[in-house]
Order: C-alpha cells, then structure tokens, then sequence
C-alpha cells in the first residue's frame, strides 16, 4: 500500500499544534517533507510516524566538548530579557507614546545585561 501524503494543516490538527510549529520543524528538517510545486509541502505518514516515535527530537551529533553549563544568572537574564520583548511587544499596538518609549527602553536595558552576563560566562 503507498504511503499517504499529509498537508501541513493535517499534521498540526493531528498533534494539535499550530502550523507554524509543523512549518519550523520542516524547516529545521526535523520532520521530513517532499516538495510539491514550489511552495507546498507534503509529509508521508511514516515520516510523520517516525518523527512521533522519535519523540520530536532531533538527533544530536556527540561531541568530544561538555555541553556547556548554564548559570543561575544567565537564566534570569535571559527570562528578563523574553519578558521585556513580550511586554514591548504588546505595546507596539498602543498608541501611548510615553508608555511605547517606557516599553521600548525596558528590552534594551534587557539586553545589555543578558549580553554583559553571557559575556561573563566565557
């Protein structure tokens, strides 16, 4: 029996993703496809069922270097830094100036700490 061919928009109803999910883990060929045209995409079932047994995780090349480890401090800033951009985000679509400035000022301060603490780190 040949292989049936999924739509990305069946993948993710399927997993109950959203597409763009399904779209990042084609990207990143985490998932296999075949091109259908220059746009479409279209996954096999048994790639689909690999992908699932594998437990979505791609496979990870050993390496003779440690991972490395990752501080306390570097994870705060980095928590500090996606709320700052989420915050900044949300009040792009306002229309309070000094507010927009106030959320703007907040990733960048943001940054500079999580920049100076991964810069730390080395």
């Amino acid at each position: 029996m040949p292989d049936e061919f999924l739509t990305v928009q069946e993948v993710s109803e399927y997993l109950k993703v959203n597409p763009q999910t399904v779209y990042n883990w084609l990207d990143r060929g985490e998932l296999p496809s075949v091109r259908v045209g220059k746009r479409r995409r279209r996954i096999r079932r048994s790639d689909l069922n690999a992908f699932i047994e594998a437990g979505s995780t791609p496979a990870v090349a050993s390496t003779s270097e440690p991972a490395a480890e990752i501080d306390e401090g570097s994870i705060t800033a980095w928590a500090t830094f996606g709320a700052a951009m989420a915050e900044a985000t949300a009040v792009l679509e306002g229309t309070d100036q000094a507010e927009l400035v106030r959320a703007l000022e907040s990733p960048s301060e943001a940054t500079r700490t999580l920049a100076e603490q991964l810069g730390a780190a080395d």
